[in-house]
């Protein structure tokens, strides 16, 4: 890969080149792996439950943006096989930036077990599948959470939805996990005489909440919400 680097300076001339040399190009777009430093993996997940896994790296420079993952399961050996690919550019100018990036990962439905995880070809961790004992795909009833933000080096707010007038967040629970793994759970409760169903409609809602003061490194914050999905982000500590 031949990679012709300009410095930021550079980019109104970049630019006009890449204007003026549109119809001559000669580049290309390719899949490569992507350059990853970490691996995460939340635990509580159980058998009725989209598991996930969640990479975090970086991309040296601007001629690299995020590809696509091929994930498959053997049952037999339980391994989780994960393809993470970037798409790289070749023969243009590139911006030498440090990009970062976090991809997370889904792996859908597993039987109950302990997987392990190989990315592009590596051993990384291991995923516990516990056996459900319920209907039900999660333990308590989760808000609707569409942003996380920082408000300090601990404190933390989360926006979102609630699925009706009646319910209202009960408890933020803050959970540390093995592998540098961060869950939050928006627990949401109904009044009293109050059905989860009654008169469903979205409401609006913003809260805080705070981890431990002793955290330190980078941690994933993984937040559950009521749609199935969750919310995952890296912080430095």
């Amino acid at each position: 890969m031949k990679i012709k680097s300009m410095s930021i300076l550079g980019l109104g001339l970049f630019l006009g080149m890449g204007v003026a040399n549109a119809e001559d190009s000669t580049s290309r777009v390719i899949e490569v792996p992507a350059q990853m430093n970490a691996v995460f993996v939340p635990k509580g997940f159980d058998s009725n439950d989209n598991s996930l896994v969640v990479v975090a790296g970086a991309y040296p420079n601007s001629c690299y943006k995020m590809g696509p993952t091929q994930v498959s399961v053997d049952k037999q050996t339980r391994t989780v096989s994960i393809d993470v690919k970037a798409y790289y550019t070749t023969d243009v100018y590139c911006l030498m930036l440090y990009i970062p990036f976090t991809q997370a990962i889904n792996v859908g439905v597993l039987q109950a077990g302990e997987y392990k995880i190989v990315i592009n070809r590596k051993d990384t961790e291991k995923l516990p599948i516990a056996l459900a004992t319920r209907d039900q795909p999660d333990d308590y009833v989760y808000a609707t959470v569409s942003n996380l933000s920082r408000l300090s080096q601990n404190r933390f707010q989360l926006q979102g939805y609630l699925p009706n007038s009646c319910s209202q967040i009960s408890e933020v629970r803050v959970l540390e996990e093995a592998g540098n793994v961060i869950a939050v759970l928006p627990i949401i409760s109904f009044a009293e005489g109050c059905e989860p169903n009654h008169n469903p409609e979205e409401l609006a809602f913003t809260t805080e909440f705070q981890v431990p003061s002793h955290l330190s490194g980078h941690k994933l914050m993984h937040v559950r919400s009521l749609n199935g999905s969750s919310m995952n982000q890296v912080f430095s500590f």
